[in-house]
């Protein structure tokens, strides 16, 4: 009885408590605060009429006192760590929202 329950222990803890052998741990792919999530969905709706592709992007949440700035950043350069600006093929896009009314101030292209 002792020798099973040892066993059972280690299996569970070799194993892990799903008891499936081999299952990895999903990849995270993102980490988005709530409130972060109505500004990205406004600025989402700004970025979409420029037909761009969003898979392309990430995006920065900034917050700038009485408003808040999205922006969309294309993938980096190989080799472009110390170039300033937007360091991609593809354009940026920035979106400025005011926080009182949610209102889009400006948007613009970010090279």
């Amino acid at each position: 009885m002792k020798r099973t329950l040892v066993l059972g222990l280690l299996t569970f803890v070799v194993l892990g408590s799903d008891g499936a052998a081999g299952r990895q741990r999903p990849e995270r792919l993102a980490l988005v605060s709530g409130s972060s999530l109505k500004w990205i969905d406004i600025a989402a709706r700004e970025f979409a009429k420029k037909k761009l592709d969003i898979n392309s992007y990430t995006i920065e949440v900034l917050d700038l006192g009485d408003s808040v700035g999205v922006v969309f950043l294309g993938p980096k350069l190989p080799g472009s760590e110390l170039i300033a600006g937007n360091p991609s093929d593809i354009p940026g896009y920035e979106v400025e929202i005011r926080k009182r009314d949610r209102k889009v101030l400006e948007a613009h292209y970010v090279r």
